[in-house]
């Protein structure tokens, strides 16, 4: 029978002073050195562990260098505030380090991102930039792109009108053709315009748009495009869950050699503050001249023509900063980088350049706000887009948003105040309201047909003489024509009436263009009464010239931004 007190060896011996105690315990399996202070302190070394008690504080200084090893766990737990100075650097490496193993994972999941790089269908060829795949290199095209939206059947209407003119009755078309005009090859009815009414319509053809090729597929019918194109499915998308069951070992077999651990993981009850550096480098980044560009900012009207004007705006370039000897702070995250804060926001100022890149970037808000001292560019690349439920562009002094291109309005254009074209306009209708404009007064010369004698006057009787020429301008006399009173001063103003008797009584006898049909009488014997008509016009302003247009329209230059009134009617023939 095994007995414990027979069989184990059993010895202490224990050192005494006022000081403190030296302890040994001999007993086997259970052999301690302990060494304790007066004040309580202690340290002690037995089978299992170091045991170690500072009743008050705990002081160490080592001359050189020190190593510490720890096979296991490593806890520290510091009651209060911990000091940490080091005067030289600090490394601290944080799980396996063999690169290996890490590259050859990489490699694995280059293989399952290639695969998920694939487009659902196959509508495009692999792409490359620089080292950058902008497409899988798996990706291949097959199938056909859409027809092309704007020469095709698919595209969007457009606006046909097409004013003709056409020769429509009168109501006069018997009276004409029976009349001795219709012998002079006049038309037996008047030509009006008349107006088609606006329809829509498709551009007839494909890659053609009215007989020109069309510019967006060249001529080809077909969309440049892949959107709506009619590819085939990608079959190599269905295998992305079997390349991830075919390579699951080796994904285990590689984590295994990275080793257990390599994360760090801070919580931290309150507040993080680091300071990078012994000072801030504020040293200048950038060179600005106040001046240094000039690009267009209006486009002018002056009396003599229009004009691109141009004002500067600074220059802003990069300056070189030489680094201090601390205050880098550098961070190399292979995976995803996480930040989550709270209301409190995020606050990133520089006294430098602030670079931000992606493949995709995206920043929102409830409100977002860009704001720049000198300059703001935006380059879209190959599109800019611009969506929201309002679009304002307002220059700060409204003053002129200049679009240094071509303009184009796919739907409407409403302008509040006024609009100088310099070069040509051209509309297919103009809705205006009525205005009533009068023709300057003419005066018309003719020769009577042929068709037969014609009396355009009579005589003159003066005491019983007939008088068959009057000079132009001579006085005449005054005729009695009914209850009229006419003066009659020159062959011009002979009253055209049967029953005018002279002064001397008796009808005059009438006067004959010519007395046989067929002659030809002489040119301009007919002298009309000069007149005028008025008519329905747009409401207008003619100037004499176009720099007197010009002039008017300086008025849009106001650096006010003010509307500018139409000009009011002070024409006397309005």
């Amino acid at each position: 029978v095994f007995d414990i007190n027979v069989d184990t060896y059993r010895n202490k011996y224990v050192i005494n002073q006022k000081g403190g105690t030296l302890e040994f315990i001999n007993t086997d399996n259970r052999e301690i050195l302990k060494m304790t202070h007066f004040s309580g302190s202690f340290k002690e070394f037995n089978n299992f562990t170091n045991i170690e008690l500072a009743t008050q504080s705990d002081q160490k200084l080592v001359m050189q260098d020190q190593f510490l090893t720890v096979n296991g766990f490593k806890n520290l737990y510091v009651g209060r505030d911990y000091d940490n100075v080091i005067r030289g650097d600090l490394y601290r490496k944080i799980g396996n380090l063999n690169y290996t193993p890490h590259l050859q994972y990489k490699e694995l999941l280059r293989g399952l991102a290639d695969l998920k790089q694939l487009f659902e269908t196959k509508r495009t060829n692999a792409l490359k930039k620089g080292f950058i795949s902008l497409t899988s290199p798996f990706q291949s095209k097959s199938g056909k792109n859409a027809a092309c939206p704007v020469c095709a059947d698919s595209q969007d209407f457009y606006w046909k009108i097409n004013n003709i003119f056409v020769y429509a009755g009168t109501g006069e078309t018997t009276s004409l053709i029976n009349s001795p005009w219709s012998n002079m090859g006049l038309p037996a009815v008047i030509p009006f315009a008349i107006g088609i009414p606006a329809t829509s319509g498709k551009f007839p053809g494909v890659g053609t748009i009215f007989g020109q090729t069309c510019p967006a597929c060249k001529g080809s019918g077909i969309s440049p495009s892949s959107q709506d194109g009619d590819f085939i499915e990608d079959p190599r998308k269905q295998q992305i869950a079997k390349y991830i069951s075919d390579n699951m070992d080796n994904f285990t077999n590689l984590e295994k050699q990275m080793g257990v651990g390599g994360s760090e993981i801070i919580n931290i009850t309150k507040n993080k503050i680091e300071t990078i550096g012994m000072d801030i480098n504020d040293l200048p980044s950038t060179r600005i001249d106040k001046v240094g560009k000039i690009s267009v900012n209006a486009v002018i009207v002056h009396p003599q023509g229009v004009f691109n004007c141009q004002q500067p705006s600074p220059v802003v370039e990069y300056v070189h900063v030489d680094d201090l000897p601390g205050g880098t702070y550098t961070q190399t995250i292979g995976n995803r980088y996480n930040l989550m804060v709270g209301a409190g926001g995020i606050n990133f100022k520089s006294y430098g350049p602030v670079n931000v890149s992606g493949t995709i970037t995206n920043i929102a808000g409830q409100q977002v706000n860009i704001a720049s001292e000198n300059e703001v560019c935006i380059d879209g690349g190959q599109k800019l887009q611009l969506i929201a439920d309002i679009v304002n562009i307002k220059q700060r002094y409204n003053q002129q948003v200049v679009i240094d291109s071509n303009l184009g309005v796919a739907r409407n254009m409403v302008v509040g105040g006024g609009a100088h074209i310099e070069g040509e306009l051209t509309v297919n209708h103009i809705t205006a309201p009525t205005e009533i404009q009068e023709t300057n007064r003419t005066i018309v010369t003719g020769q009577t047909n042929n068709a037969s004698p014609k009396i355009i006057g009579y005589n003159a009787l003066v005491t019983g003489e007939t008088i068959g020429y009057v000079p132009q301008g001579t006085y005449v006399g005054t005729y009695t024509c009914n209850d009229c009173v006419i003066v009659v001063e020159t062959q011009a103003d002979l009253p055209v009436c049967a029953s005018m008797t002279g002064r001397t009584g008796g009808n005059p006898a009438p006067v004959y263009t010519t007395t046989t049909a067929g002659q030809i009488p002489d040119p301009d014997n007919v002298i009309m009464y000069g007149h005028s008509h008025t008519f329905k016009n747009l409401p207008l302003t003619l100037k004499r010239d176009n720099d007197a247009v010009r002039t008017i329209a300086m008025d849009l230059n106001n650096e006010s931004g003010n509307r500018v009134a139409p000009q009011p009617t002070i024409n006397s023939k309005k």
